[in-house]
């Protein structure tokens, strides 16, 4: 039975075409969303004595801290320093000691801070030139319960879509800046991108 349908040229046809498109829509490009545990600054999905020991080595200088050690290792003081939701905006002793107590089961979720949402944006900063495009990507730091919705804060305009890709306007004078948000659930991260008539400048040559 399927045989004879094949034989059918329209059919054919329009079983290609379905393939092609269903091709075409996976491999559209989208966000990439990154989801990530408070105090797990080893990447291993919890918290345990070698996150502790980690954050130890960046607060005493004998190592220096990566992005997401900031990100995920600055839990101390548990209500936030200024605008922070946790955290001063460093890493020390203070965390070293509240890791290590929710490693070995001494503090709660909330007390802790894993019930927060946490949400950072890559690129955090970029230099753009008109209708440049840029794509940004989430780390989403605790529960998620919605997905992610995008929007730009700014005069100098430009659009972001659905799927976190951002274009610069066609028209800049001189250099402006405009913030791009992402929110998830109630929380919400922030990238700035400045916006520059001459375009972005041009990538450092390669070492050697």
């Amino acid at each position: 039975m399927f045989r004879g349908l094949w034989n059918i040229p329209l059919v054919r046809k329009g079983l290609v075409l379905a393939v092609l498109l269903c091709g075409a829509l996976s491999a559209a490009p989208s966000n990439a969303v990154t989801r990530a545990v408070l105090g797990d600054v080893t990447g291993d999905s919890r918290v345990a004595v070698d996150d502790a020991v980690r954050v130890l080595r960046v607060a005493v200088g004998l190592a220096l801290p990566t992005r997401n050690d900031l990100r995920l290792g600055d839990v101390a003081p548990r209500k936030g320093v200024g605008n922070r939701i946790i955290g001063d905006g460093a890493l020390t002793v203070a965390d070293v000691l509240a890791i290590l107590r929710r490693a070995v089961g001494l503090i709660s979720d909330e007390d802790f801070g894993a019930n927060l949402t946490l949400v950072f944006v890559e690129p955090d900063t970029v230099v753009l030139g008109p209708g440049d495009r840029q794509r940004f990507d989430v780390m989403v730091v605790g529960p998620m319960v919605t997905g992610v919705s995008w929007r730009v804060v700014g005069s100098a305009g430009g659009i972001i879509s659905t799927d976190g890709v951002y274009t610069a306007p066609q028209k800049i004078i001189g250099v402006q800046k405009v913030i791009v948000e992402a929110q998830v659930d109630a929380s919400i991260g922030t990238a700035e991108v400045v916006l520059d008539e001459e375009g972005a400048p041009p990538p450092p040559p390669p070492l050697g």
